[in-house]
């Protein structure tokens, strides 16, 4: 299912966009979800994608050396972003990404935002 135009205004990097901008947006961002403990983004993963948070909280643990317990850095809320570094730099993830209860998210590619930016 495509997000809405309301949905997309209520993200913050998303929030001052113009109508147009948030109607191409709807075409290229994937809804998804992910359930208490689930992963959007795991440590060392060579991922490419965007997450922007609609519903539901996601924690941010920092894996100070492998083997080692994560470590609980922030909580992240709807309306915020996660994996914007992995869009200006092609870098192994350096934290996981964990849903904290049922999280919904919006999902973009690096390729298709970068299209969506010319």
């Amino acid at each position: 299912m495509k997000p809405t135009i309301e949905e997309l205004k209520q993200v913050d990097l998303l929030a001052h966009m113009d109508d147009g901008h948030y109607v191409e947006l709807c075409d290229i961002l994937e809804r998804e979800s992910k359930k208490s403990g689930e992963l959007l983004i795991e440590n060392g993963a060579h991922t490419k994608e965007v997450f922007f948070i609609l519903h539901g909280r996601v924690q941010i643990e920092l894996i100070p050396t492998i083997g080692q317990a994560p470590r609980d850095i922030c909580v992240l809320h709807a309306g915020e972003s996660v994996g914007e570094l992995q869009l200006a730099k092609d870098v192994a993830r350096t934290t996981n990404a964990r849903a904290k209860g049922n999280v919904t998210y919006l999902k973009c590619h690096k390729d298709k935002l970068a299209q969506f930016l010319e």
